[in-house]
């Protein structure tokens, strides 16, 4: 994989105010050339734009259910625990 610029981490460790703007300054270089770069290959710019959003949605929705799942989990672990305490 073709490695671009850095991108910077975090200003601070934990949550912190304006965390997610410093987290969407952080990725914009990367952003904007990962857009080029898709027009370069042949792309229409709101293509890519359509594209990156539909993956960034993927990805979250994902993400969303696997904590939810890692919960429910959890949830179903300590159930069968006291099941077996009693």
């Amino acid at each position: 994989m073709n490695k671009g610029a850095a991108i910077r981490g975090p200003r601070k460790l934990g949550d912190y105010p304006d965390r997610d703007i410093h987290c969407q300054e952080a990725l914009e270089d990367a952003f904007i050339e990962l857009t080029e770069r898709g027009v370069e290959a042949g792309w229409v710019q709101i293509e890519v734009l359509q594209a990156l959003l539909e993956l960034a949605n993927s990805h979250l929705l994902r993400d969303l259910a696997t904590e939810s799942d890692d919960d429910n989990i959890a949830t179903v672990i300590r159930s069968m625990r006291e099941d077996d305490e009693e």
